[in-house]
């Protein structure tokens, strides 16, 4: 029974922090910046990054700069690759 409680407070924990993060990157304009991972140009450089939303949860990501195309999940940590 104690380690079921256990559980249950760590996720609690994880989902507040990854509830914080998601407000300050999205709601806030916090630290959500973006890079092209074939120019490096960042979004707050100036480049744009045209996104997508996918059926699957997943975003197609394009790089208006160099043309560049990748498919992203976004994290509490920031976005990851996933093709």
């Amino acid at each position: 029974m104690k380690f079921k409680w256990k559980k249950w407070y760590f996720w609690r924990k994880v989902k507040r922090f990854a509830d914080r993060k998601m407000k300050d990157a999205w709601v806030d304009g916090g630290n959500c910046d973006s890079c092209c991972l074939d120019c490096k140009q960042w979004e707050s450089s100036g480049n744009t990054i045209k996104t997508v939303s996918n059926d699957d949860g997943s975003e197609q990501r394009t790089c208006m700069n160099c043309g560049n195309e990748w498919k992203v999940i976004f994290t509490p940590a920031g976005f990851i690759q996933v093709d």
